[in-house]
């Protein structure tokens, strides 16, 4: 306390002697209100019990902490201090949630202190400042448009409704996969499903497809721009004072150009559904999302103002849930997984292979069927979890979670990547082990795979898991490259996506193998390190790069040999 009673002996000297200057009072009551505040922190500061934190730089905090890889960093810190850790980003309180415990308290618990998410910048630009439902603030507007998404939109009725789409999506990659494997092609999977995916999702949602070029479509590079864009460090969001800088780097300009480019496309699919009018006869539930969404605006009934604007953002928020994440990105990984775990896909091939019998289709019923498919969608989520960072939440007043003072305004995050390899809870978490969900799985933890399927990154709807059993169902699969022993399954690194929240993967690609009868004998596949994949006539020896020449060389030069094959055949 010697700094106060400095002051009180300077005050009481100019008292005694006249103030010399007006500035001088104007002076003194400043600084003593500045100190009296101080100490007035630290006294609370010491008096809280506040989670613990490694050491802090000034200005930046702990933003030098969170690395290239965020997630695996956060992680790291986690082992050292805890499941709970207050960190300090910038000029933001962030409380850092590592265990399944923990995240339990905050999303089960506490959800209505928690229940809001900060508006960020990238927020603000894409979705009006949170006029959709993932950033909407809580209260009217985020129960109704909640309450439409999930009655509405989303109902088991409505998602049953569109099967067709997906069947037809289904088969039409099957029957791309067929076409590759007869001219012994290789396929790209990340393509094929990225193609399913997106062509599924856009005509449930605008009434029509937009598949472009090797399965990609106008509308899902744009979403990959808007996701990439969300996962960006702004100056802005950490030091408020200081967004300017995001204009220097490009950063604003980026978002205003992208934000630009993806309501435009969206009011073109406004204005085509608008100028469509369908018939009135049209059976409800074929209506599409955007149908949906404009009679609802139009309700005058409704409690809330539902504009254009509410409209685009939520629209953008179901292409961001379906298309970059909980899909095809899991869809991947699955097949990776697969395709480097032989035992694993055989144990799943005869378990799809017996409940189709001899339909090469499995249908949406048989899904539930299968325990061990399900158990590997599931292992998939936990060892790649598609958002390894949650979305930010923020606190609404101060809440005391494990003996810790949590005050308000402050941010959490919940470490997805970690709760999901966290050694106390999983057996060899980082192994690929479907066994580990089943019921009788002896490492099966219940309060973590709740946890996991409650979060922003693991609604997997069980349609969408239908993608993969056609690829199970009719091949076999093999990564092309013969002679590396390296696994497919890459590691994330900062050089392949941007965004930090997304856990993502290089291209998948694989070989389907099926036998041609009647050429086997003369065909034979060999991997050459020039020239990579290549056919060889085993009679002359001539090589092809691909297999339909060799074919026609077999059939044209050796018709003799070709026609005694084929009828010893």
């Amino acid at each position: 306390m010697a700094l106060p009673s400095m002051v009180l002996e300077w005050f009481e000297n100019q008292q005694r002697t006249g103030f010399s200057h007006p500035a001088s009072l104007s002076f003194c009551l400043f600084f003593t209100l500045v100190s009296l505040l101080w100490f007035n922190r630290v006294r609370v500061a010491r008096s809280t019990n506040l989670p613990p934190a490694p050491p802090k730089l000034p200005i930046i905090g702990h933003l030098h902490c969170l690395g290239t890889l965020p997630h695996r960093s956060l992680g790291a810190l986690s082992r050292k201090y805890g499941s709970l850790m207050l960190l300090h980003l910038g000029y933001t309180p962030t409380l850092v949630v590592s265990s399944a415990d923990m995240g339990r308290e905050i999303m089960k618990t506490h959800d209505g202190i928690f229940a809001n998410r900060p508006i960020t910048t990238a927020a603000k630009e894409f979705l009006y400042g949170g006029k959709d439902v993932a950033f909407a603030p809580h209260g009217e507007y985020w129960r109704q448009v909640r309450k439409m998404c999930v009655i509405d939109l989303l109902s088991v009725k409505r998602v049953r409704s569109f099967r067709f789409v997906r069947d037809e999506e289904i088969r039409n990659m099957a029957h791309k996969i067929k076409q590759a494997c007869d001219m012994r092609r290789d396929v790209n999977l990340s393509d094929l499903i990225a193609g399913v995916t997106n062509n599924v999702i856009s005509r449930v949602a605008l009434g029509r497809s937009f598949e472009g070029e090797h399965g990609r479509s106008e509308y899902a590079e744009l979403t990959k721009d808007v996701m990439q864009l969300f996962g960006k460090f702004s100056m802005e969001d950490m030091f408020p004072s200081l967004g300017w800088v995001d204009v220097l780097t490009g950063l604003k300009r980026k978002m205003r150009n992208t934000s630009k480019a993806m309501h435009q496309f969206l009011n073109e699919v406004v204005e085509e559904h608008l100028m469509a009018k369908k018939d009135e006869a049209d059976e409800a539930d074929q209506k599409d999302l955007v149908d949906l969404l404009l009679e609802y605006a139009e309700d005058s009934s409704s409690k809330i103002e539902f504009t254009r604007e509410n409209l685009r953002s939520v629209i953008l928020d179901m292409f961001v849930a379906g298309t970059d994440t909980t899909t095809y990105t899991t869809l991947e990984w699955a097949m990776a997984e697969l395709i480097n775990h032989p035992d694993v896909m055989k144990k799943v091939q005869e378990e799809v292979r017996r409940v189709a019998g001899k339909n090469p289709t499995v249908y949406e019923n048989d899904i539930s069927e299968m325990e061990y498919f399900n158990c590997v969608i599931k292992e998939t989520l936990r060892l790649h979890p598609p958002v390894v960072l949650s979305l930010p939440r923020v606190s609404t007043t101060s809440v005391i979670i494990e003996g810790y003072h949590i005050s308000a305004k402050t941010r959490v995050i919940i470490n997805i990547w970690a709760i999901s390899r966290d050694p106390k809870i999983w057996d060899k978490p980082d192994a690929f082990m479907p066994e580990r969900i089943r019921p009788t799985g002896a490492s099966v933890n219940i309060i973590a795979i709740e946890l996991l399927s409650t979060s922003e990154n693991l609604g997997q709807s069980t349609s969408e898991n239908l993608a993969v059993t056609p690829l199970i169902n009719g091949d076999e699969w093999r990564t092309i490259e013969k002679k590396k022993k390296t696994k497919k399954h890459v590691q994330r690194s900062p050089g392949e996506i941007d965004d930090p929240t997304l856990a993502m993967m290089k291209k998948v690609s694989a070989l389907a193998r099926k036998k041609v009868k009647h050429l086997d004998g003369y065909i034979k596949e060999i991997w050459d390190e020039r020239m990579g994949q290549t056919f060889a006539c085993i009679h002359c020896g001539t090589f092809f790069r691909e297999f339909d020449k060799a074919q026609k060389h077999v059939s044209k030069d050796h018709p003799a040999l070709a026609k005694q094959f084929s009828k010893g055949k």
